[in-house]
């Protein structure tokens, strides 16, 4: 793999360091805002967990753990791309110019964070929505009714599982976002030469 041409004109390479600026910007915001709400809700599920353990459908097992992963991965995605912003100053100076297949490599970093962080995602959402699905199924069908006293509390979907819902639906758009930034900047750079 060839290193960034130094010797390419100014204006391509202040185009892919401006590409780079702007897309690394926009995903670390947008991650940083979307990731609020699953961090925040799951801080409220496991101190829920910890007072009435009975109340929602999630317990702590794979799913919780998976989860746990993929907001971490969340949390060094967002870490990372304070890293990608910093690329744009050292692409435009020729002195510090970092070669191709280191930034290449960074970016590959981002992606595979955050493709990791989508599975743990989507194996944990899959256990979620089945657990859901089966208190859905225990509901008799006439409805829940007020006066019943003999309504198991593990049969009534709570506002924490639509607060668990929410907050996976965050966390993939999170992640998405981040595997589409990093695929998009890594198409940008392997491509560079050819849009002289």
């Amino acid at each position: 793999m060839q290193d960034f041409d130094f010797d390419s004109p100014i204006p391509s390479i202040e185009f892919l360091a401006r590409e780079v600026n702007f897309v690394s910007r926009i995903c670390f915001v947008s991650q940083l805002i979307l990731g609020i709400i699953p961090s925040i809700s799951f801080v409220i599920l496991v101190i829920n967990q910890k007072i009435n353990p009975y109340q929602s459908a999630v317990n702590f097992g794979v799913g919780w753990a998976l989860g746990f992963l993929s907001l971490i991965g969340l949390g060094f995605s967002i870490f990372w791309w304070t890293r990608i912003k910093k690329l744009p100053p050292k692409l435009r100076d020729t002195q510090r110019r970092p070669p191709r297949r280191e930034v290449i490599q960074d970016l590959k970093t981002g992606l595979i964070v955050n493709l990791g962080g989508m599975v743990c995602l989507g194996i944990s959402s899959l256990i979620y929505i089945w657990v859901l699905m089966v208190k859905v199924m225990v509901i008799p069908a006439r409805g829940v009714s007020i006066q019943s006293n003999a309504l198991v509390p593990l049969q009534v979907i709570t506002s924490l599982d639509i607060i668990s819902l929410l907050a996976i639906i965050h966390t993939i758009a999170a992640e998405l976002l981040g595997v589409l930034g990093y695929l998009w900047l890594a198409n940008r750079v392997i491509n560079f030469h050819s849009e002289r």
